[in-house]
């Protein structure tokens, strides 16, 4: 299945390549989330390369809905993470692609088509960038720490506030626009921390999986650990986990 979730990814970033920074057709699906043809275009490759090799698999795609999720096997499909940035030209965006067996996941595929960044995890076999074992930083002081996190955590006003706690104690806060790829900077150590209050299954689904066999965490705000379909958590090396919760919950 990684094989196939790679070879599906490579060709939704492909895609995603070939358009970047043209004119696209923009549909709003809610006040700071849209999504464009190329979107589509992505997601309709990635499910045609899936389906070709798992029939009887479930999938879950951000912009065409769900098929067979009653299935052991679910893939969980972002084919473009990072729409706003693409469509305004950034060239910070992704395809993220995870698989759960039972709703425990155990797969994550997330590509970065600009840098040709190809990330990748599976349960029980560690995480790799390019094929290289990748590890989450292990910091132990917060003003050591770069924190991601995304726009939900910091406009609502009780999310700001939990936010506000502990965000003065980093070395640098960032909003990149790119949830999967930012939690992929995590499972490789280029951020400490991913702050999360607000997220859909497969903003997520690769990413988790990519930061736990990374060595890293992913807790919810009470320190318990984070499941599927939940949405407050925060990612990160263990050693600063306990800070991190310490100060959102004083």
């Amino acid at each position: 299945m990684l094989d196939t979730a790679i070879k599906a990814a490579k060709a939704g970033g492909k895609i995603l390549m070939k358009n970047f920074r043209k004119e696209h057709h923009v549909h709003a699906k809610g006040l700071r989330d849209i999504y464009t043809n190329v979107d589509v275009a992505s997601e309709t490759e990635i499910k045609k390369i899936i389906k070709k090799k798992f029939p009887k698999h479930g999938i879950i795609g951000e912009e065409k809905g769900e098929s067979n999720t009653e299935s052991e096997y679910v893939w969980i499909i972002d084919p473009l993470d990072g729409t706003n940035n693409y469509q305004s030209g950034i060239d910070f965006f992704n395809v993220s692609i995870g698989v759960a067996k039972n709703n425990e996941l155990i797969i994550g595929v997330i590509y970065d088509p600009v840098r040709d960044e190809l990330f990748t995890a599976e349960k029980g076999k560690g995480a790799f960038l390019n094929g290289k074992k990748i590890k989450t930083k292990q910091r132990t002081v917060l003003n050591h720490c770069i924190l991601s996190t995304n726009p939900a955590s910091t406009l609502n006003k009780f999310k700001a506030a939990k936010y506000r706690r502990f965000w003065h104690k980093l070395r640098a806060p960032r909003i990149y626009g790119a949830k999967a790829l930012e939690l992929a900077y995590v499972a490789c150590g280029r951020i400490d921390i991913y702050y999360n209050t607000s997220t859909f299954v497969w903003d997520v689904a690769a990413g988790i999986v990519l930061i736990r066999e990374a060595g890293g965490v992913v807790k919810k705000f009470d320190g318990s650990e984070w499941n599927l379909g939940e949405n407050e958590f925060i990612a990160s090396g263990r050693a600063i986990l306990p800070q991190v919760l310490k100060t959102i919950n004083r």
